[in-house]
This record gives structure tokens, C-alpha cells and sequence, in this order.
């Protein structure tokens, strides 16, 4: 840690801190700690830095593990964080409506290139024009199915993926337990496992936080929730606020 003295200035102020510089000595002899770090003092008495922030600000994001055909609309998205050392309190009220895009498969039809459908629950892309067969329609996880004259490639199950939330302002730690963070939505969810809570929970050494209906706050008995429990359409309200311990 880098100390800039500062002689006894009455009246004239500290002097600027310089590239590289932590803390300084104030005009009365205090030190005084660079934007955002608080100062602490150790077992030994030695004077230490720690990340210090308050009232700061990060947008929330959604994705899922697998994303398939979903889309998302967010309101609420700018949520609030403060930071001390390696602990990082947030809280938010973000409203997310999600939506499946890709339509169903249907029988001779004339399809172009690009063009995205659903079938036996899984999202395809068809990479030749052509008209699709009568019946049956794309199947399997192949980069070449041929439906009729039209060639399709595989590119996700449709709705089965994992809800994730995104932009946490800082990593969660890789080694600290899992943090839950209480979450109570505005609309009823069909939660996995017959989950009775909501909860997000960070994720090692990432920014997300996976969202997960728990029988109680043990993460032992929790089922992360999927696309397909959140209606399509409908706005959920998801007020959430707690902390967990960052990597750095």
C-alpha cells in the first residue's frame, strides 16, 4: 500500500493523490482513503485498503443454459449493489417477461433459408429452401436433416433450458459456499421439485445467479427452475435483495 505524506497544510487542503497512490496524509495528519476503498486496520494494527462502495448500480440481464427459441423483455433491469471488502450486498425489483419466438413445424410448406421451427420440443434452422414433407418434420440433434426438400440443422431443445440472471457487478468466489438470495415473485411459478421458496444463487466464479425453487434455504433440496415454469407472456416481478462473497 502506497502513503503520500502530506506536511501540516492548515487551511490549503491535501494534496492530490498521483497514478498509483492509495491513500494520502490529510491537512490535519488523517489518512485518507483513494475513490472507493475504506480503510481498515489489521490484527497487527497496520493500516489496510478494502473495496468500499455505496449506492452503486449494475444491469440485470436473462439467459438460460439452453437459450432455444427464448426471448426476454426486462423492466426494472438497473438494480443497486454496495461493496465492503469482498462482500456485496444487492437488491432489486426487475420485471421479466419471456417469450418463445419459433413457431410450430407444418406440413408442405414452402420454407427459406433461416427460417426457424419447433418440433418434438426441440428448435431447428433450415440451412436449404425447399417444402417440407407432409407429415413428421425435422428429428434428432444433427447439423443435416433432410424434411422433404428442405434441409434443416438442430439448434437447441426448445424451452428446456436453465433460467440464469445476469451482470452481477462483481464474481462470485469460487471457493465460499453457494450464496441464497430470497426472491419472492409477483405471480404464482409451477417450481420444480414442489418447491414452496424462490431463491437465487450464485454461481462459482461467475456473474450470474441461477434461480431456484427450494423447499427451505438448503440448497441440497432445491431444483434450479427452467423456461418452461415461467408462462410465456406473462411479467414476473422478482424483488430480490441479500449478498454474497465476490472473488476479489
Amino acid at each position: 500500500m502506497t502513503v503520500v505524506p502530506d506536511p501540516m497544510k492548515f487551511g490549503t487542503g491535501p494534496n492530490t493523490v498521483a497514478a498509483g497512490d492509495d491513500v494520502r496524509f490529510g491537512r490535519l495528519g488523517g489518512l485518507v482513503p483513494a475513490a472507493n476503498k475504506g480503510l481498515y486496520y489489521d490484527a497487527a494494527g497496520a493500516p489496510q485498503l478494502e473495496d468500499y462502495i455505496r449506492d452503486a448500480t449494475w444491469t440485470l440481464g436473462v439467459t438460460a443454459t439452453v437459450l432455444g427459441d427464448m426471448t426476454s423483455v426486462i423492466t426494472g433491469a438497473s438494480c443497486i449493489f454496495e461493496k465492503r471488502g469482498k462482500r456485496v450486498d444487492i437488491a432489486g425489483t426487475p420485471s421479466i417477461t419471456l417469450t418463445y419466438t419459433a413457431t410450430a413445424w407444418t406440413g408442405s410448406t414452402v420454407t427459406t433459408v433461416g427460417t426457424r421451427r419447433t418440433n418434438v420440443g426441440n428448435v431447428y434452422e433450415a440451412t436449404a429452401a425447399g417444402t417440407t414433407a407432409s407429415t413428421g418434420g425435422p428429428t434428432g440433434t444433427a447439423a443435416s436433416i433432410t424434411d422433404g426438400s428442405v434441409t434443416w440443422k438442430y439448434i437447441s431443445a426448445a424451452t428446456s433450458g436453465q433460467i440464469l440472471l445476469t451482470g452481477l457487478p462483481f464474481a462470485a468466489d469460487a471457493t465460499a459456499p453457494r450464496a441464497l438470495i430470497n426472491c419472492v415473485p409477483s405471480s404464482p411459478l409451477t417450481f420444480a421439485n414442489n418447491g414452496t421458496a424462490l431463491y437465487l444463487a450464485t454461481n462459482a466464479g461467475l456473474s450470474t445467479l441461477a434461480v431456484l425453487a427450494s423447499k427451505s434455504a438448503n440448497s441440497a433440496q432445491s431444483s434450479q427452475v427452467s423456461t418452461g415454469q415461467f408462462a410465456p407472456g406473462v411479467a414476473y416481478t422478482l424483488p430480490f435483495q441479500g449478498f454474497y462473497k465476490a472473488a476479489a
